[in-house]
């Protein structure tokens, strides 16, 4: 399995958390509907009860509930993820279940012709509701074993007690059937508690450990225990950032290529590293997403911050005044864009709009190397990441290295002429601010005026764009009489932490198109306004810091892939073992 495999069946495995009530209050509801649905149907089929008892019952079953919620809370007191919201949801998934063995136990009476009805279904549901939150408490709220088995009893003992008449006690919690089945299902959520935990050693110690610090990071914004599970994984490495630094009078404007990749997800590591970037360069500059993948994410802030601090020490290779116009090629969906300044190679690649994941390491070296046969002294190769897809297919990656070989072709033979340089930021668009699928950075316009005539390119401080996004703000500029040449993103994964599939909103998924037309008039204005006779420095800098690896992705996945595997074995023991023993129980 390749490392961005890897990385997309981590994600996968990861957005089964997202599972959940949207809210603690839908998760209340439902808990107080089920358990009413239960109270009712087992004292009017079961026991046939008169109204009053089933009122008293009902009033005494429901609030017991609540206020179990409540002690539940404090019996988790000092656990590492302990929040009420997480006990209202665990309590609404406990009541589906045992609701579900009560209806299909009457089901189960109906089909078989059973009589009298069965009170074991009562304890039966009892028990599969235990089981449950025994597996989650051990694996989501990090608690032991021994304390999960005795605090998942608490709850459903306190509504099976305040839910049916006394009388009734001693004979359901004594049936043969109720107790086989609460016996198996105890042992299978110990089994699978134990088992699963350890199912990723000796690579991943524990794999509860992982979910509870991913958990805590994803929902409750806290870092230090995921961090510091990634950075012990670590490795040191030298990681090299490029930059074109354009000289002006007054001021300079910064197009920054790290060759480190973002995330690995929301506020962990390096996910915002391209706003942390764009703080260093003064609030100028375009921090582009380069050929790299997951691998070489920055596992912790405080290795960001060594990052950061290293950009001072700055390697200037050399200088020169001159471009050429830039040089586009498009062959279907695949548009490489470059141009020359002096000897080293601004070269940008999109498949938009039918989309890619992140471009393959191999196809930027094979391009980096046929610019090197060329004669170039620096290939600024840039990922453009502007819209979604699939990794790229053999078709579309031999287009793009084709495409990318003729672009090197025609720029080697380009005349050059001297530049200006504008830039404007979205900085003082307030509108902005309130759209989740933008990072820190916001929005820029940087305008290229070669013999008169500008060249635009935007970019995006987002986790990749929605397909067609792209091309209408190209279209747009287009009929305003502006050329945008491309529109990037920097694939920040500040903006991660979604209740969506991707685990993110990319740019386009909520901002208007009336918004995004006004930022970008503003913009190519403002930029234009901005237009300044500039010079060209070629800077390198070079980093010693941790980067996470492949290994890591790679351990991660196996891991949750077996746990998922034995998942699915328990899951059929328990469904056929209830299936059996609502055949069976009598």
């Amino acid at each position: 399995m390749g490392e961005l495999d890897d990385v997309t069946n981590v994600h996968k495995r990861w957005s089964l958390t997202r599972i959940n009530f949207s809210s603690h209050k839908i998760s209340i509801a439902v808990s107080i509907i089920f358990s009413i649905i239960i109270i009712i149907t087992f004292h009017i089929y079961f026991i046939n009860s008169v109204f009053e008892e089933i009122l008293i019952h009902l009033m005494s079953g429901v609030l017991i509930l609540l206020l179990s919620d409540f002690v539940d809370y404090f019996l988790l007191k000092g656990n590492p993820i302990n929040k009420l919201s997480k006990i209202f949801h665990l309590s609404a998934f406990s009541m589906i279940l045992w609701f579900s063995v009560i209806i299909f136990g009457v089901l189960s009476d109906i089909i078989f012709s059973k009589s009298p009805p069965v009170h074991a279904y009562m304890l039966e549901g009892f028990f599969l509701a235990v089981g449950l939150r025994i597996g989650l408490f051990c694996s989501v709220f990090g608690v032991k074993l021994w304390k999960a088995m005795l605090i998942s009893f608490v709850q459903p003992a306190l509504f099976f007690i305040f839910s049916i008449p006394s009388q009734y006690y001693f004979e359901i919690v004594t049936n043969q059937f109720g107790l086989i089945f609460g016996t198996v299902i105890t042992i299978i959520g110990v089994i699978w508690a134990v088992r699963t935990d350890r199912i990723g050693r000796p690579n991943v110690h524990s794999t509860f450990g992982l979910l509870q610090a991913f958990l805590d990071a994803w929902t409750e914004k806290k870092n230090d225990k995921i961090e510091k599970i990634f950075e012990s994984r670590s490795s040191h490495s030298e990681i090299e950032t490029r930059v074109i630094k354009f000289k002006r009078n007054s001021d300079n404007v910064f197009l920054v290529l790290p060759e480190i990749h973002p995330g690995p997800f929301m506020y962990v590591g390096g996910s915002n590293i391209s706003f942390r970037l764009y703080e260093f360069f003064s609030n100028k500059a375009m921090i582009f997403h380069s050929i790299s993948d997951h691998s070489l994410n920055i596992p912790s802030g405080t290795e960001v911050d060594k990052y950061i601090d290293s950009m001072q020490l700055q390697d200037i290779k050399y200088e020169g005044y001159t471009c050429t116009n830039p040089v586009q090629i498009v062959v279907g969906n695949v548009t490489v864009t470059g141009v020359l300044f002096g000897k080293t190679v601004l070269m940008i690649l999109s498949n938009s709009p039918k989309g890619m994941e992140d471009i393959p390491i191999e196809i930027g070296k094979e391009i980096e190397k046929y610019a090197n046969e060329l004669g170039f002294d620096e290939t600024f190769l840039v990922d453009s990441h502007n819209s979604m897809g699939d990794i790229l297919g053999t078709d579309d990656m031999k287009k793009m290295l084709n495409s990318a070989k003729k672009c090197l072709e025609l720029m080697k033979n380009s005349e050059q002429y001297q530049f200006s340089i504008g830039y404007a930021n979205s900085e003082h668009l307030q509108k902005l601010n309130r759209y989740q699928e933008l990072g820190k950075a916001g929005l820029s316009v940087l305008i290229i005026k070669i013999n008169e005539k500008n060249f635009g390119l935007g970019w995006i401080d987002s986790n990749n764009m929605k397909n067609g996004i792209r091309e209408y703000l190209i279209n747009f500029a287009k009929n305003r009489g502006d050329n945008i040449l491309e529109v990037c993103t920097s694939d920040t994964h500040e903006t991660s932490g979604k209740r969506t599939g991707q685990g993110y909103f990319p740019f386009g998924n909520s901002i208007e198109t009336k918004i995004m037309e006004d930022a970008y008039r503003y913009m190519i204005s403002e930029a234009e306004k901005d237009t300044k006779k500039s010079a060209f420095e070629i800077i390198k800098i070079k980093s010693q810091i941790k980067i996470m690896g492949e290994d890591q992705y790679s351990d991660y996945s196996n891991a949750l892939d077996k746990s998922m595997k034995f998942t699915k074995i328990c899951l059929g023991v328990t469904l056929g073992f209830v299936s059996i023993m609502l055949y069976l129980s009598r």
